[in-house]
């Protein structure tokens, strides 16, 4: 908070018209720029910046978790008149934060006994405690350097788009050279553009997301277009403050982002089939659209193989990177036959398997259902986070919209990867920091970013 008195470090006052006057002025103006250098902000743009650089060990090793180990025993060890999760709640104002961590134990404890009960490969159990372990120990870590402060959300971000675009020169993944959009560039570009819009390009927020979803469809990123309509709708929602309470406008984006999905899937089909896009993107929608329901059952075909696996073991999963029994397999290739998706079905038959492509089915598929309770906290989360975009409640909106809406898709039909961890923790946190701040003052501040 800016203060109205003189800091002790300021130069006297000078004669005016001189050139000492000049000196005193710049040196006024450098001592305003030093109190107003966060060097927290900076931290956190540095170590989001290294969040997506690993050592591979045989499994990928990131140096930001080791840091985040290491502020956990900090966090846990700080003397203080309350125990730590109760200073977390009284920092974000909310019980989110405890909430999210008991989820995390018991899905902690869910790994371990799957991984016992079903006698699951020794480097494989050691991964799924890693990852769950890590999981709360970035989102702990990330709690504690953002400490609430909605400016440091920008530079969190920041960070993780530089980081990301970095780690395609440094370690591009295996997909990267074949399609550099899909698997590089597409979410570091989406996010600066949502940062700009946070700041400096305000005024333009509604057309920068529409935009980036045209731009996303022509670049054959479907998903990341959907994202970006989704976020477009919340923004524009915002702004029509005579369409209702939070509810009712929250409502009003699901159906129209629900109808925008739809139409965007038939309309991406419709043009790949017909070769608009070239001819593998012709092969693979002609495959996944060939049965009667077009490309919406097959588009995350996953999603039937792990509601199957689900239902046959929903205690305990089939351990951690585990795939569906072949029961489950045979079954629902039968299914996707008899509906005309038969080169789908014979691909799950003669294939390998490679994940269930979903933060919440696959967990649950994985480890059984008290894994659960953690997915279901942050897909609540996420959609309290879009009401609030919607409410005018947020700090910095378009960068929340974005968020929320990338994270929502991602609980549903993005795996959880070794790369997923940081981002996970950071949206949460995200969330958290921007539902924090006072209604009031955000409504003032919003008022004036807009005229």
């Amino acid at each position: 908070m800016n203060r109205p008195d003189v800091a002790a470090s300021d130069p006297p006052v000078l004669p005016t018209g001189s050139a000492a006057s000049m000196r005193t002025s710049s040196w006024r103006r450098a001592g305003s720029m030093r109190r107003r250098v966060d060097g927290g902000g900076v931290a956190l743009f540095l170590y989001s910046f290294a969040s997506f650089f690993y050592v591979d060990m045989g499994a990928y090793v990131y140096p930001v978790e080791l840091v985040a180990i290491l502020t956990c025993v900090h966090v846990l060890t700080t003397t203080s008149r309350m125990p730590h999760s109760k200073r977390f709640a009284q920092l974000y104002g909310s019980g989110y934060p405890r909430l999210l961590l008991v989820a995390l134990l018991f899905w902690l404890v869910a790994t371990i006994v799957s991984d016992l009960v079903n006698d699951t490969a020794t480097m494989n159990a050691v991964k799924g405690v890693a990852r769950v372990a890590a999981l709360a120990a970035l989102v702990v870590a990330v709690l504690y350097f953002v400490k609430a402060r909605p400016q440091r959300i920008l530079a969190l971000w920041w960070g993780m788009a530089f980081g990301q675009l970095g780690s395609l020169v440094v370690q591009p993944g295996s997909y990267f050279s074949g399609e550099p959009w899909k698997f590089g560039f597409a979410i570091p570009v989406t996010t600066i553009a949502f940062l700009l819009a946070s700041t400096k390009l305000r005024r333009f927020d509604i057309a920068i997301a529409l935009g980036l979803a045209a731009l996303n469809f022509a670049l054959e990123m479907r998903s990341m277009a959907v994202v970006c309509l989704i976020a477009a709708l919340a923004l524009l929602v915002r702004r029509r403050r005579a369409a209702g309470s939070g509810s009712l406008r929250l409502a009003l984006v699901f159906v129209v982002g629900v109808a925008g999905t739809l139409g965007i899937v038939t309309l991406f089909d419709t043009l790949a089939t017909s070769g608009y896009f070239g001819e593998s993107a012709r092969v693979r929608s002609s495959t996944q659209a060939e049965g009667e329901f077009g490309a919406l059952l097959t588009g995350r075909s996953e999603t039937g193989f792990s509601l199957r696996s689900i239902a046959e073991r929903p205690v305990v999963g089939v351990g951690s990177y585990g795939e569906p029994s072949r029961d489950v397999i045979e079954a629902q290739a039968q299914t996707l036959a008899e509906s005309g998706y038969t080169t789908v079905a014979e691909q799950a038959l003669n294939g390998e398997w490679r994940s269930f492509h979903s933060e919440l089915f696959g967990a649950v598929a994985e480890n059984g259902v008290l894994a659960a309770g953690f997915w279901i906290v942050v897909t609540v989360l996420f959609v309290r986070g879009l009401m609030d975009v919607v409410g005018a409640r947020a700090a910095f909106p378009q960068i929340l919209a974005f968020v929320c809406a990338l994270g929502i898709w991602d609980v549903l039909f993005s795996p959880f990867g070794a790369d997923r961890k940081f981002w996970v923790a950071a949206s949460l946190v995200t969330v958290l920091a921007l539902r924090a701040q006072p209604s009031d003052v955000l409504r003032l501040k919003q008022s004036k970013d807009e005229n």
